[in-house]
């Protein structure tokens, strides 16, 4: 049985498919996608069903990132965004993730931006962000007194348990309650990600992995 997992994804070929590099006998490789034509001798393939034709890329993604056991058969999932290639085994973090006895670990940076008004200006100013859906993720996290924090999660890279998964739920619940709809979910989870984690699940135990993690003999991200 293996160990652990490697899920990724990629959708309306967004990304290319990078196959890693080198495997390892105690992971399994899963890769979600909406291409049926894709093929891999070294990922697994799983294509979305035809339930989600309709979604945006974007909420492909989202669902699969905040429902990872959906598509994996361990308790262990590492998460990495389509546009990470894996260059190495990945035995290495897996190993020092358990070492850690930490519930999760997350792509972590040190933002230069302080609050989480000043991170949604800058996404308005520099990332064409809808000022509607700007005005709807500032009243959330507002509402559960979140403003920001100096070591700021990402999501395109994770380690998550299936203890992780009311967590996640949470996330997902959230994301729908500030999005249009399911089919159109917003581009921007890491904010109410981090409001989430901070706010309401202040308990759990994360290992924090730099921005180096994905750019070193392990894994290039492009």
């Amino acid at each position: 049985m293996k160990k652990y997992s490697i899920l990724s994804y990629n959708f309306n070929n967004y990304e290319i498919l990078r196959e890693p590099l080198e495997m390892s006998s105690d992971a399994e490789y899963i890769y979600v996608t909406d291409n049926k034509k894709l093929k891999s001798n070294k990922w697994n393939i799983v294509y979305l069903n035809e339930d989600f034709n309709d979604y945006s890329a974007i909420s492909k993604t989202m669902y699969v990132r905040y429902h990872p056991f959906e598509f994996c058969n361990t308790n262990t999932v590492i998460i990495l965004d389509g546009s990470m290639h894996i260059i190495k085994s990945l035995d290495k973090l897996y190993k020092d993730f358990t070492e850690s006895n930490c519930d999760c670990a997350l792509g972590t940076w040190t933002s230069p931006i302080k609050s989480v008004e000043s991170m949604y200006s800058y996404w308005l100013k520099e990332r064409n962000y809808d000022y509607k859906q700007y005005i709807k993720n500032l009243a959330f996290v507002k509402a559960i007194k979140f403003n920001g924090t100096e070591n700021f999660h990402e999501t395109g890279y994770m380690i998550l348990t299936k203890t992780n998964i009311e967590f996640l739920t949470m996330v997902w619940k959230s994301l729908l309650k500030i999005s249009n709809s399911e089919k159109d979910i917003d581009r921007l989870d890491q904010t109410i990600f981090n409001a989430i984690l901070y706010k309401i699940f202040p308990e759990l135990k994360c290992l924090n992995l730099s921005r180096q993690v994905i750019q070193s003999d392990y894994i290039k991200y492009y």
